[in-house]
């Protein structure tokens, strides 16, 4: 084997027991952590105790005495490793894990600390100090660890080199420790009075900056504090927690399932059962895969384990397969080959063990994890309320303010979470004060905030009303940090539904009291044991304890509705937006230079000249280039060091475009923007404004955008539209007649009113010229004897016939789409929409309004009966026929009139069913809302004309309905207050009844007041009955 005792090593320096110390930002945490040790020790007796001493710094030795395991010489030598520990490996039930607690909590609290501890018969010391090693000026770290007999209290020291340094340990430590003679330091051992236990000293105590110890151990005889210096330095809602200043109060709730006897200065810590204090406590599953951070570790953990067994155990058969090769081996090679196949059967065994460990762990990973959340009121103190989280039965965070506790409020106020979280689930910290992983954590806390929602609204106090159940348990003040009253009938009530549960101080069970009278109040005796409990179903230490029975809820989570999503959006869009609002008003301070800057007084800088920002639009399309002005608010603030001017990328010109033709479309621009030489008033800034803007110039713009203009054209429109919808549905049999006669198109000028005038001009010569055009067929085509007056004059009325048709036409097709109309369906009228329009075949298709898939829509022939459109809230038939004879003008009008009257018959007949099913269902509700004794009977609303019906007085009628009602309701809550007092009424005397059933069935004084629930005065009441009969 090779010799490696030549390396170097790496070695501990003293200054590390100062910074080990130092993770324990919490005084009593590094208590706690002497605490965990004696627990693990399985000790059923802890005694926290100081002894006065003027010799040492501070005044006092801090002592943690208990009856636990000890520890052997080869243990106790264990502890100067640092990071090395056995609790792991033997049971997962342990807080102890890192090895490191005991010497971080006694370094943080003194400089000093000595551990007496027996176990086996045997004596074993272990001296730690930093007053040695400073004394001596050495930098590594030395532990003296003395071992001595029980019986004898020599040395266990065998050799000549033991004994030697036995006795430079012994010298150490009479010389450096308290105990100056070996009388007094073996003294030491005999307060441990079992055969089993350990003791650890810890003295020279850190001080403030006053000279003042860290703790107080004078202001309270039976307690030990944290120094005032230190609890002022807390924050005001934390320094009200009794827990963060006292030790005895802390220690009382470290564990979840207190089993060890905790003496503080000499009287016993009223440990508790959290749960059991708490009003109507009830439990939650929950279930969860996001925890595996824990569970993936010692996975990985054991399989390297595992490995690593199975490479010795191959190992090892191989060498035993070896062994049995060779022939005619003597006695000793067969010695050998037997040790080697028992070594090699136990190392088979181990890794087979750890093989199915780690298969078993790596399984585990896929399984959710499962924790039970606890939730209760705090009646006896509602300020003192949040999330009690555990790690292995010891408590990692206390008040901790979970889901909608941390919004503040009365929302979940007095609510007390509980949860103890396995190893596997979450790891704690060193320091036992925070969890490793801060996600999973997180995660944690979110789903017991939600779990506490939940329970609040089972809870049902908000319908009972959140300040109304914090008064009738006694609290009766409006602030909310004061206590509850001491008033008899308060504690009374508190006590009902808070059981008092106690502690056997010998079998250490736990034991829930019966409610009684008497107990209110009562200080219960250190030695309190099961003979005397009034319950004699648990009176006795071999009866069973009895079990936490809290009611199982069921989380059931809030579906959240659309409004609610989209409003906890906006809330949180708002806070990013405040965040980013306030990054901005920030300022960096790259330098003491800026921060002088800064400091001086804000000089109100002149109006910077005015410049235009030009934005070139791309070089393909070259136009007018678009200016952009910064706003008169920009120009007059102070500019912000942050804001930089940044550099203008240039583009890239695709090489087609020529040089010559880019550099001119730049000169233009150029010349066509002049700058600014001095800054502008207000008033020149707005003459500068554009002239669609400009009050003086708002006259002599275009028609079209003249609104006294836009008006008269709206009128014109309608009059123009009426004429192109008889015109165009006659397009096709006109070009049969009439050959066309081709118009040019017109060049348009850039004049907007240039359209408006056309279609103006075209209404003109439209009235003047074009007369109605009845349908033509080749019975009515001119005859060819016609003069040529006549042929001129209907050339030139088709001429402008072709010219209304060809201006109209586009609109028309544009505005065909999207029309409303009405189709006839098996002799029914269904209301719907143009969607597609086919010229060629001249069909429109149509989307029904009551079947609006598109699978439903149908086409149908724009020249079709049974379609009929809709135009300015009328129908129309859009087939209607009209007549004309064009022989002679004046009678080509009258006929026109005539057959424009019969095109309209239809719709007015339409308009006229319209009417009449609009004033049926008027009389309807006006006789169906008729008020009782009104002047007008319903039978004479029925037989109302239309005329009737239009004059009826409705101003009238809606104050006399009014009125009735009113009175109809007034009437309903004079009843329902009377009916609501009768049985307020009631229920007093049977409150009083009850009472004085009760008052006579009692001797004791039974307060009964108005709104406490019957049933639970009756249920104490029996309940005190049968203890009492059994008692007897």
């Amino acid at each position: 084997m090779t010799d490696y005792t030549t390396l170097n090593r790496a070695q501990l320096s003293k200054n590390y027991l100062h910074t080990n110390s130092t993770t324990h930002e919490f005084l009593f945490g590094a208590l706690a952590e002497l605490v965990d040790n004696a627990r693990d020790a399985s000790a059923t007796k802890l005694q926290i105790f100081s002894i006065p001493d003027k010799s040492v710094r501070g005044g006092y030795q801090l002592c943690f005495l208990d009856d636990g395991v000890g520890m052997s010489p080869e243990e106790a030598t264990d502890i100067v490793t640092f990071g090395k520990s056995g609790k792991k490996a033997t049971d997962t039930h342990m807080i102890g894990m890192y090895g490191n607690g005991l010497k971080s909590g006694s370094m943080r609290i003194g400089n000093d600390f000595m551990l007496f501890t027996k176990n086996c018969g045997k004596m074993t010391c272990v001296f730690l100090s930093r007053t040695f090693h400073e004394e001596e000026n050495i930098d590594e770290v030395i532990v003296p660890i003395p071992s001595f007999d029980i019986g004898s209290k020599k040395s266990l020291a065998e050799s000549s080199r033991d004994h030697e340094k036995h006795a430079i340990e012994m010298r150490l430590i009479l010389k450096y420790s308290p105990f100056k003679t070996p009388e007094k330091f073996y003294r030491q051992f005999d307060r441990i009075e079992g055969e089993t236990g350990t003791l650890v000293l810890i003295f020279n105590q850190k001080l403030l900056e006053k000279g003042d110890p860290e703790l107080d151990v004078k202001t309270d005889p039976y307690d030990i504090l944290l120094a005032k210096s230190i609890y002022d330095e807390y924050d005001p809602e934390e320094s009200l927690m009794p827990e963060r200043r006292s030790f005895r109060a802390y220690t009382a709730m470290l564990y979840k399932d207190p089993r060890m006897r905790i003496y503080i200065q000499g009287k016993k810590v009223r440990t508790k059962r959290l749960a059991n204090c708490l009003y109507k406590a009830r439990m939650y599953k929950w279930h969860s895969n996001r925890f595996k951070s824990r569970a993936e570790n010692e996975a990985k953990k054991a399989k390297e384990l595992s490995n690593t067994a199975e490479y010795k155990a191959a190992e090892a058969e191989s060498k035993a397969r070896h062994l049995e090769s060779k022939s005619n081996m003597s006695k000793s090679h067969l010695a050998e080959l037997r040790k080697v196949q028992q070594t090699s059967q136990h190392l088979r065994f181990k890794a087979d063990r750890l093989k199915d460990l780690a298969d078993r762990k790596l399984k585990e990973l896929k399984d959710p994890k499962s924790l039970t959340f606890t939730f209760g009121v705090n009646l006896e103190n509602r300020q003192q309320d949040g999330a009690f989280i555990y790690n292995c039965s010891r408590l990692i965070k206390m008040y901790e303010r979970i889901g909608p506790q941390l919004d503040g409020g009365v929302f979940c106020a007095g609510v007390v979470a509980i949860v103890d979280v396995p190893y596997l689930v979450l790891e704690p910290t060193h320091n036992k004060q925070d969890f490793a992983d801060s996600k999973e954590y997180a995660h944690l806390k979110k789903a017991m905030g939600m779990h506490m929602t939940q329970y609040w609204r089972e809870l049902n106090i908000v319908q009972q009303g959140v300040t109304n159940f914090w008064e009738s348990y006694g609290y009766i003040d409006a602030n909310w940090k004061n206590p509850a009253s001491r008033e008899s009938m308060y504690l009374k009530k508190r006590a009902k539904h808070i059981s008092v549960t106690l502690q056997c101080d010998k079998c250490l069970k736990w034991r829930i009291l019966p409610y009684s009278a008497d107990d209110i109040g009562k200080d219960f005796p250190d030695d309190w044991v099961c003979s005397m409990n009034t319950d004699p179903a648990h009176n006795e230490c071999h009866h069973a304890e009895q079990k936490m029975n809290f009611p199982e809820g069921i989380y059931k989570k809030e579906i959240k509705s659309k409004g609610q999503k989209e409003k906890e959006l906006e809330e949180q869009i708002n806070k990013k937006k405040e965040k980013l609002a306030g990054m901005k008003k920030t300022r960096v301070v790259s330098s003491l230079k800026n921060l002088d800057e800064d400091s001086e007084p804000e000089e109100i800088p002149s109006p910077p000249k005015k410049q235009a920002v030009v934005k070139p639009s791309p070089i393909s399309t070259p136009s007018t280039p678009r200016v952009s002005i910064k706003p008169l608010g920009e120009e007059y603030s102070k500019p912000k060091p942050s804001q930089q001017v940044k550099p203008v990328r240039s583009r890239t010109v695709p090489s087609r475009y020529a040089p010559d033709v880019i550099n001119e479309t730049r000169r233009k621009i150029e010349t066509k923007i002049k700058p600014v030489d001095k800054p502008l008033s207000r008033p020149e800034i707005r003459n500068q404004r554009p002239e669609s803007l400009r009050p003086e110039i708002r006259d002599q713009r275009p028609e079209s955008l003249r609104p006294e203009i836009r008006h008269e054209r709206k009128h014109d429109f309608t009059e123009l539209t009426e004429t192109k919808t008889r015109i165009i549905h006659q397009k096709t049999d006109i070009k049969k007649a009439v050959p066309a006669i081709e118009i040019k198109r017109a060049k348009v000028s850039n004049d907007a009113s240039t359209p408006f005038k056309i279609l103006s001009s075209t209404r003109v010569k439209l009235q003047e010229e074009v007369k109605p055009v009845a349908r033509v067929t080749k019975q009515d085509s001119p005859a060819p004897t016609e003069n040529k007056n006549q042929e001129s004059k209907a050339t030139k009325r088709k001429s402008n016939l072709d010219l209304t048709v060809e201006l109209s036409s586009s609109d028309e097709s544009k505005d065909t789409v999207s029309k409303k109309v009405q189709v006839k369906l098996r002799d029914e009228w269904h209301s719907g929409t143009v969607v597609r329009e086919d010229k060629k075949q001249g069909k429109w298709k149509i989307k029904f309004d009551r079947n609006p898939r598109d699978k439903y829509d149908k086409w149908f022939a724009t020249d079709s009966t049974d379609v009929r459109v809709l135009i300015d809230g009328d129908l129309s038939d859009i087939t209607g026929e009209e007549t004309s004879d064009e022989t002679d003008d004046k009678q080509g009008n009258l006929k026109s009139d005539e057959a424009a009257t019969g095109s309209g018959s239809g719709s007015g007949s339409s308009r006229f069913v319209l009417a009449d099913q609009l004033a049926k269902a008027y009389s309807t509700c006006l006789r169906y809302f008729l008020p009782p004794d009104w002047k007008i009977t319903k039978e004479d609303v029925a037989k109302y004309s239309h005329e009737e019906l239009v004059d009826f007085p409705l101003n009238e009628f809606f104050e006399h309905y009014e009125e009735g009602l009113k009175k109809l309701v007034s009437k309903f809550q004079t009843d329902a207050a009377s009916e609501a007092e009768t049985a307020n009424n009631k229920l007093s005397n049977v409150r009083n009844l009850v009472a004085t059933l009760l008052k006579a069935m009692n001797e004791e004084d039974i307060v009964i007041e108005d709104g406490d629930p019957i049933d639970e005065c009756l249920a104490a009441c029996v309940q005190q009955l049968q203890h009492g009969s059994t008692d007897d």
